[in-house]
């Protein structure tokens, strides 16, 4: 090996693209290009378009011990991932997954695989520009998602193609799903169109059991059918080879169980409408879709039509090809009156799955759809991320704090957008209104006087992110700008929305209040049509419109909302071992936040700005809350006295 590359040499000249394009041995430049340019580096020098015939004999040498380091999983298992936070090289980001092909008849897909673990993944790349709204609501929704279901335990999960892996590099969105063998579709007709009884079985219980994670988190399906059902590596059972599943495309509607809006609309539950039709469905609908791909399954084709299901529904050979057990279920799955059907859960625990569930041992305690549960995540994801434990906000006036947070719940109302959505929105505002932060992001040389203008239109952005990642149809920009009286317009939002992305680190999930009210009310089994119900979320709203949220951590403004709600409504126990169990909170815990809203809620009709909170709950589908008498705590002297209400046991 030369020490020179340049060295004078008997060996002519080769021109470099000629070794590329022809050598057979630099098989890895495609996909490790920064590092094998790296080593080649070492070789060339100037003029950088030659080398000579000795220098191209070691560098496909050592290319051909870098081919052999390459194929090594421990190589990759034990290199670190590489630290794009100050230099975004995409290459460099991509250095740990080989590229196997393009996936057809998608754009900028890629079906990759990791070095470190022999993964195959299907690889998504989003180009990020602020001259067009290219960032998607699905891809906001799959973050949303990927954050919601983190510490669901893998076991719960498992039937879920969940996004794998997501970052932005050098102005590229990546997105890292598991790529499977087929759909089933596919896999039916590779098998023939017929699959064997237990193979069935086996699908379905899978298939019920992802329904089940789904609705355990608020999603829904709402578009179940074969082409949405993953197939992976085959498991032997005996003399069955028995397929793993997973779900997917299940990122575009949520489960809205409570009554949203003004109106009190309410997703209905209904059969799947007709291909081309896209409309919200109750969660009974993923039910009704189990009940097809089953039916499906035993007719060896995908069935779309009703009168179709009903005829295969009546064949006397299904009790010959899934017993009596089987038919019982599908009846149950497909049965037209979606009151009568039967829940996910119960299908999970019908006896013709009794054998399944005894092999599948990581199901012997099944995921439950409880509100504990759900607390206990998102108490987790509170301990890593507290709006108020940041640096300090840039301090408003509270009039203007207000004032934002009714508009934009005024928005919320005449769209139909979900309540929690504002209140992810109010969580990215107050991430983006840090006085290291907001200069840069509004553009703007002081944070001592920020325009109102600049506030109504990050509070937008905020709004449009948390619709896309919440709502099954999100609002439009142009509904912002004729909301804001086109104090700016859609470009102004598109462009801002990628810095206010930067600027949360992608993460769509924000602990709430409105989460956790919601899920304490559901844990002491407090029903939608209870007055306690819409006045401790009447109570945190009006929390979200003040700095009270800022100040205390969302779970224990909810916990103190929903005492002051039995405590305006004359209920004789208004805390118990079981809130204390439920919240993590003792009563001496919560008397300096049980203080500060009691003096919010006191003055409450002083302020002009909340008047279309009041508004929304001044209305008899909301229990008149607004209009109640509401109870407040006035001195230490009162809150002591109300600790024996709290006794009572």
């Amino acid at each position: 090996m030369n020490e020179s590359p340049t060295s004078s040499s008997n060996f002519p000249n080769i021109h470099i693209p000629h070794i590329f394009n022809n050598g057979s041995s630099i098989s890895m430049i495609d996909s490790t290009p920064d590092v094998f340019l790296h080593i080649m580096s070492y070789f060339v020098g100037p003029p950088a378009s030659t080398v000579d015939a000795q220098s191209v004999v070691a560098m496909m040498q050592v290319n051909k011990r870098w081919n052999e380091l390459c194929n090594l999983q421990c190589f990759w298992r034990n290199m670190p991932k590489y630290d794009t936070s100050h230099d975004e090289s995409l290459g460099k980001r991509l250095l740990g997954y080989a590229k196997l092909e393009k996936i057809r008849n998608h754009d900028n897909c890629w079906k990759v695989r990791d070095r470190s673990t022999d993964k195959v993944l299907r690889l998504e790349m989003t180009t990020l520009k602020a001259s067009v709204d290219s960032y998607k609501k699905r891809h906001l929704r799959e973050i949303a998602i990927k954050e919601a279901i983190k510490y669901t335990e893998e076991q719960d999960k498992r039937h879920l193609n969940l996004l794998q892996d997501f970052d932005v590099c050098n102005g590229q969105a990546l997105h890292w799903h598991n790529y499977p063998n087929d759909t089933l579709d596919e896999y039916m007709r590779s098998n023939n169109l017929r699959l064997c009884p237990d193979i069935m079985k086996s699908i379905v219980y899978q298939i019920v059991h992802g329904i089940m994670c789904l609705h355990h988190h608020g999603l829904m399906h709402g578009s179940l059918a074969a082409d949405s059902i993953h197939v992976f590596h085959k498991e032997c059972d005996g003399d069955c080879t028995l397929p793993t599943i997973q779900i997917a495309s299940f990122d575009r509607y949520r489960d809205h169980d409570i009554l949203e809006a003004d109106n009190c609309f309410q997703y209905q539950d209904v059969l799947p409408l007709p291909e081309g039709r896209d409309k919200p469905r109750g969660i009974s609908a993923d039910v009704y879709g189990v009940g097809r791909v089953f039916i499906s399954m035993i007719h060896g084709e995908m069935l779309t039509q009703l009168d179709e299901i009903e005829q295969v529904l009546k064949s006397n050979d299904l009790n010959y090809i899934i017993g009596s057990d089987g038919v019982n279920l599908l009846q149950g799955l497909l049965c037209r009156d979606p009151s009568r059907r039967i829940s996910i859960f119960e299908a999970f625990q019908h006896s013709y799955f009794s054998d399944t569930r005894r092999k599948d041992h990581s199901s012997k305690s099944p995921l439950l759809c409880n509100a504990i549960h759900k607390l206990r995540h998102l108490q987790k994801m509170e301990e890593e991320y507290h709006a108020f434990q940041r640096t300090p906000l840039i301090r408003f006036e509270t009039h203007q704090a207000a004032a934002m947070v009714d508009w934009l719940f005024e928005i919320a109302s005449v769209f139909h957008l979900n309540t929690k959505t504002v209140f992810l929105a109010v969580g990215y505002y107050n991430q983006c209104c840090h006085q290291s932060v907001i200069g840069t992001l509004l553009d703007t040389t002081t944070t001592a006087h920020v325009g109102s203008d600049k506030l109504q239109l990050l509070a937008a952005t905020c709004l449009y992110i948390a619709s896309k990642s919440e709502d099954d149809f999100h609002v439009q920009c142009g509904n912002l700008v004729f909301s804001a009286d086109r104090t700016f317009d859609i470009h102004d939002i598109i462009e801002l929305e990628l810095k206010v992305l930067n600027t949360i680190g992608w993460k769509l999930q924000v602990p709430t209040i409105y989460d956790f009210v919601t899920l304490y009310l559901a844990a002491i089994d407090i029903k939608i049509e209870s007055p306690i119900f819409w006045l401790s979320l009447y109570m945190s709203e009006l929390a979200l419109a003040s700095t009270i949220h800022t100040e205390f951590a969302p779970s224990m403004v909810a916990a103190c909302a929903l005492i002051l709600s039995q405590y305006s409504l004359n209920m004789e126990c208004i805390w118990s071992k079981k809130l204390e169990f439920t919240t993590g909170y003792k009563w001496e815990d919560l008397s300096d936040c049980l203080l500060a809203l009691s003096t919010l809620l006191k003055a409450r009709h002083d302020f002009q700005e909340v008047s279309i909170i009041d508004r929304r709950y001044s209305k008899q589908s909301r229990m008149n809350a607004s209009k109640t008498n509401i109870r407040v705590i006035d001195s230490s002297l009162q809150l002591e006295a109300m600790r024996s209400m709290a006794q009572i046991l």
